[in-house]
């Protein structure tokens, strides 16, 4: 499983963190949800956590309003790198 596979299960949470997660930011982003999840950064152990764990989705919308700055400023930064 990669980043771009969990973009859909995680958009439905919080859209703006499955939208950098499915693009070239995504590795960056994976490791601050993994985080945030308090799971191991990788995109299996984010999807077991938000299958398994009830509060896995309130942790990541939380990490969305509170990060919401970082993770459009990541997914800027490796736009104008890639133009």
């Amino acid at each position: 499983m990669n980043w771009s596979d969990i973009k859909g299960v995680i958009g439905n949470i919080a859209p703006l963190v499955g939208t950098a997660i499915g693009g070239p930011a995504g590795t960056v982003i994976g490791s601050m949800v993994s985080n945030a999840l308090g799971v191991d950064n990788t995109p299996d152990a984010i999807a077991l956590a938000l299958k398994t764990d009830p509060e896995a989705a309130i942790k990541l919308r939380k990490f969305q309003i509170d990060n919401e700055k970082d993770i459009r400023k990541h997914a800027f930064e490796v736009l104008d790198v890639e133009l």
